[in-house]
C-alpha cells in the first residue's frame, strides 16, 4: 500500500473522524475507512476478510459565500485537517437545527407503526429532513453559532449555485433520528431514507462533499436517569435500541452496525455496566459476516472485563424491538453456554457462505 497513508491525530479519516486503523491516499482524494457503510463507498474485503469502504473525496478549490460577504471571507470550508466539533457544540447545533424542523404525518405514522407512542415519539426528538429548503436552514444556524463552526458541523456543505459556494445539507428525505450519547448530548444525526430500502439508514455527513463526517458513535437512548446500568443490552441500529429501551426494562443501547461494535466499548465503560446482553439481529444465523461481528463482539467485551449474556429469540422477529413488541419468549443464555451457541452460529454461518462464494471443485 505505498500509495497510501495511515490516518493520524493531524489528519484524521475524513469519513469516520478517527486518527487510527484508516487510510488515506498519497493525493488526499481517496479515503479507505474500516468502520463506516455510509453507502457512498465502495464494499472491499481485504485477505484476512474485515470488511473496508473506499471513498472519493470531493475537496479543495470552491469558494463560501452568503447573503453576508463578512462572513463569506470568515467562513471557507473546512480543511481535510479540520478537527471535530465537541460533544457540547454538535448537541447544541444539531438540537437548534432539529428545532426549525417538523416531524411529516408520513413519519409520524410511520414511527407509531413501529410502537412508539405519540408520547415517545415527542419525548426522543425525531424530525423529517425535507427537500426544499436547506439552505434557509442552515442560514439560520450561522446566524446563532457562526459559520466557522457550522461549516464543521457534519451534513453541512457548500454547493455551487450561481458561481458562488452557498452552504446547505446534505442527506436523502427522511427521518431524522437523534444519536446520542451516555450524557444524552446529540453528537450525530442518522436517517432512515424515505423509499430506499439499501441502505436504508445512512448518517447525516457532508464527508464525501469536502465537509466533515460524524464517525459512527455508539447511540445510548434516553432514559431515566436513575435507572440500573448494571446490566445494559447492546444491539444495532438506533430506532431499534429506542424501541426497545421504551418497552423496557432494560437501557438498549446500539451501535451503527455490526462491524462498528468498538464503538460500544467506552460508552459502556462510562455508564459503568458490568454485564452486557448482546442481541443482535437474527439474521445472524444466516449472515456469515454478523455471526463474525457476533463472535468479536464477544471476545472483546470479555477481554474488556465485562460479564456477558446472549439474547436470543424466534426468526420470525429480525430485532429486539419486533420481539419485544411481539412479547416473543426470549432465552438469555451465560457463560460457556453462551459462547458455544456463538460458535455454532458461527461455524454454520461460515459453512453457508463458502457454499455460496467458493466455485465448486
Amino acid at each position: 500500500m505505498s500509495n497510501w497513508q495511515r490516518v493520524s491525530r493531524e489528519h484524521p479519516c475524513r469519513i469516520c473522524g478517527k486518527s487510527d486503523w484508516c487510510s488515506l491516499s498519497a493525493d488526499g482524494q481517496v479515503s479507505l475507512c474500516r468502520r463506516i457503510d455510509s453507502g457512498e463507498g465502495i464494499k472491499k474485503t481485504d485477505k484476512a476478510g474485515n470488511e473496508y469502504w473506499v471513498y472519493g473525496l470531493k475537496t479543495g478549490g470552491r469558494s463560501f459565500s452568503s447573503s453576508n460577504p463578512a462572513r463569506s471571507r470568515q467562513a471557507p470550508p473546512p480543511r481535510p485537517e479540520a478537527s471535530p466539533l465537541s460533544p457540547e457544540i454538535l448537541h447544541r447545533a444539531y438540537s437548534l437545527l432539529l428545532q426549525q424542523l417538523p416531524l411529516s404525518g408520513e413519519d409520524y405514522s410511520s414511527l407509531q407503526r413501529r410502537g412508539f407512542t405519540i408520547a415517545e415519539i415527542q419525548k426522543r426528538g425525531y424530525k423529517t429532513l425535507p427537500h426544499t429548503g436547506r439552505e434557509a436552514i442552515v442560514e439560520k444556524l450561522i446566524r446563532s453559532l457562526g459559520a466557522e463552526t457550522v461549516c464543521r458541523l457534519p451534513g453541512v456543505f457548500i454547493k455551487e449555485s450561481g458561481g458562488r459556494g452557498v452552504p446547505t445539507l446534505a442527506g436523502s428525505e427522511g427521518i431524522l433520528i437523534p444519536v446520542r450519547n451516555a450524557l444524552a448530548q446529540i453528537i450525530a444525526l442518522k436517517i432512515r431514507r424515505r423509499g430506499i430500502e439499501h441502505p436504508k439508514y445512512l448518517y447525516l455527513s457532508s464527508a464525501s462533499k469536502g465537509g466533515m463526517g460524524p464517525g459512527s458513535p455508539a447511540h445510548v437512548p434516553l432514559h431515566h436517569p436513575g435507572e440500573s446500568t448494571r446490566v445494559v443490552r447492546l444491539t444495532e441500529g438506533e430506532l431499534k435500541a429506542d424501541a426497545a429501551t421504551a418497552i423496557g426494562p432494560i437501557l438498549t443501547i446500539s451501535v451503527a452496525g455490526v462491524s462498528s461494535w468498538r464503538q460500544a466499548f467506552p460508552v459502556l465503560k462510562q455508564l459503568g455496566v458490568q454485564t452486557c446482553r448482546i442481541a443482535f439481529d437474527m439474521d445472524v444465523f444466516e449472515n456469515y459476516h454478523v455471526a463474525r461481528a457476533l463472535r468479536k463482539t464477544a471476545l472483546e467485551l470479555l477481554m474488556e472485563g465485562f460479564q456477558l449474556e446472549f439474547e436470543l429469540w424466534d426468526e420470525a422477529h429480525k430485532g429486539i424491538d419486533d420481539a419485544l413488541r411481539a412479547d416473543a419468549v426470549r432465552t438469555v443464555v451465560t457463560g460457556g453456554e453462551g459462547f458455544k451457541i456463538i460458535a455454532d452460529i458461527f461455524k454454520d454461518a461460515r459453512k453457508a457462505w463458502r457454499r455460496e462464494n467458493e466455485p465448486e471443485p
